[in-house]
């Protein structure tokens, strides 16, 4: 179904607009396993994002996520169903650039501190890093953006 000429699509809020290339569908295949997270802009101007991982077609993880501006500040939001009770995990975006942003919460089990890097204009690598029994853990998911993939 395409939209009418009148509909437009939700412009994202000024104070986010250094993260337009976040939008858009992100994923690593690799034989029968998919990782993929999906940004959109929502009718409300921020952004929100699934993350879903499968193996041999069964979702093991689902992920909800929202970037949200929060008073002064600007937050990432993550809710994990079977995680923190089904509640949302809140981290504060501590640096944003044109390629990137960081975001932490030091009260949380793991991870602390997420960081979301573009490397050139079609590589999202997203680092988790935290303090886990008194010792630094870490772990980088690598993704592309997706290639639209049309109907015959």
């Amino acid at each position: 179904m395409q939209s009418s000429p009148t509909e437009k699509e939700p412009v994202l809020n000024a104070k986010l607009e250094k993260l337009t290339w976040l939008k858009g569908i992100w994923e690593n295949r690799v034989k029968t396993d998919v990782l993929q997270e999906t940004w959109t802009v929502g009718e409300d101007s921020l952004l929100y994002g699934e993350t879903y991982e499968i193996i041999k077609d069964d979702t093991v993880f689902r992920e909800k996520l929202a970037i949200l501006i929060d008073k002064d500040s600007v937050s990432y939001v993550a809710t994990v169903p079977n995680q923190n009770d089904g509640q949302p995990v809140w981290f504060r975006i501590i640096s944003m650039t044109d390629s990137g942003f960081v975001c932490q919460n030091t009260l949380h089990d793991f991870p602390q501190i997420i960081r979301y890097t573009l490397e050139g204009s079609a590589v999202l690598v997203v680092k988790l890093e935290g303090i886990v029994d008194s010792l630094p853990r870490s772990q980088e998911l690598i993704m592309r953006r997706a290639k639209v993939r049309l109907m015959p």
